[in-house]
C-alpha cells in the first residue's frame, strides 16, 4: 500500500488479484501418499529377494542367463528413468506427474503378474530366456515410469518443508511395512496357494500381489493433488543430459 501511495497517488492502478489459498492437505492424503511406497516396496522386495530364485529354481534357467537378464533390465532403466523425469518437468502445471501415475498403474500390475508366470519346461532354454528377459525388462521400465512419477509428487503436493517432511515420513512408514510384508508372507502364501507346488503358488501369489499393489497405487492417484508448479526453465534436453553426466554422485551410483 505504501508503494502504491508513492507511485500511484491517484489510485488509478488496478490492485493485484489475491493469490488463492492452497487447498488443505489432510491426513487422508498423507496416508494415501505413503500407501504408494508400500506398494512399490512390495514389488521391489519381491524382485530383489525372489525373482532370481524363481528363474533359476523354478523356471530352470542358467545362472549366467539370469545375470545377463538382470543387467540388461537395469541398463534399460538408466535410459527410461531420466527420460520420464524430463518429460514430467516439461508438462503443464497441475498435470505433471499424476496423469502418468494414473495411466501407468494398469500396465504395471499386468506386468507384475506376468513376471512370475512360469514358462513351459518343454520350450528350449533360449526361448524361455528371451521371454523372461523381455518380460523382466518391461516390468523394470514400467516400474521406473510409475515410480518416477510417484516420487516427483513429493515436491508437487506441497511447497512447505514441514509438509514435505510429513510426506517423506509417510513414505518411509509405507516402505517399511511393504518390505516387512514381503519377508513375512511370501513363501508361506506361495506354499499355501500352490499346496506345496511353488510353480503354481508363485503364479497365484503374484496375481494377488498385483491386485493389492494396484489398490495401493490407486490411493495416491485418487487422493493426492498437485499444488506446486516446477520451473523447467529454458534448458534444452541436451543440456540436461550433459548436466546429468557431469554429476559425480549419479555416475558413482550407476557404476
Amino acid at each position: 500500500m505504501l508503494w502504491r501511495a508513492r507511485h500511484d497517488p491517484a489510485g488509478m492502478m488496478p490492485a493485484r488479484p489475491p493469490v488463492p489459498p492452497a487447498s488443505r492437505i489432510g491426513l487422508a492424503e498423507v496416508v494415501a501418499f505413503g500407501a504408494g511406497d508400500m506398494g512399490f516396496n512390495i514389488i521391489w522386495g519381491l524382485m530383489l529377494s525372489y525373482l532370481a530364485y524363481f528363474y533359476t529354481e523354478i523356471c530352470l534357467l542358467p545362472v549366467q542367463m539370469v545375470g545377463f537378464m538382470l543387467m540388461a533390465a537395469r541398463t534399460a532403466s538408466l535410459v527410461t528413468d531420466p527420460a520420464v523425469g524430463i518429460w514430467i518437468d516439461r508438462r503443464p502445471a497441475g498435470r505433471q506427474a499424476l496423469p502418468l501415475l494414473r495411466g501407468g498403474i494398469v500396465p504395471f500390475i499386468v506386468l507384475v503378474a506376468l513376471a512370475f508366470l512360469p514358462l513351459p519346461h518343454g520350450w528350449p532354454v533360449v526361448v524361455r530366456g528371451i521371454g523372461a528377459t523381455i518380460g523382466y525388462m518391461a516390468l523394470c521400465v514400467a516400474y521406473g515410469v510409475v515410480n518416477t512419477a510417484y516420487g516427483a509428487m513429493t515436491s508437487l503436493i506441497s511447497a512447505g518443508h514441514d509438509m514435505r517432511l510429513r510426506l517423506a515420513t509417510s513414505r518411509m512408514v509405507g516402505a517399511t511395512l511393504g518390505s516387512l510384508l514381503v519377508s513375512i508372507a511370501t513363501l508361506p502364501m506361495v506354499d499355501w496357494l500352490g499346496h506345496g507346488d511353488r510353480q503354481v503358488g508363485f503364479a497365484l501369489f503374484m496375481v494377488v500381489v498385483a491386485c493389492v499393489v494396484g489398490g495401493l497405487l490407486w490411493l495416491p492417484s485418487r487422493f493426492c493433488h498437485e499444488r506446486v508448479a516446477t520451473d523447467s526453465g529454458d534448458m534444452t534436453v541436451r543440456a540436461r543430459v550433459a548436466g546429468l553426466l557431469a554429476n559425480r554422485g549419479w555416475r558413482r551410483r550407476c557404476c
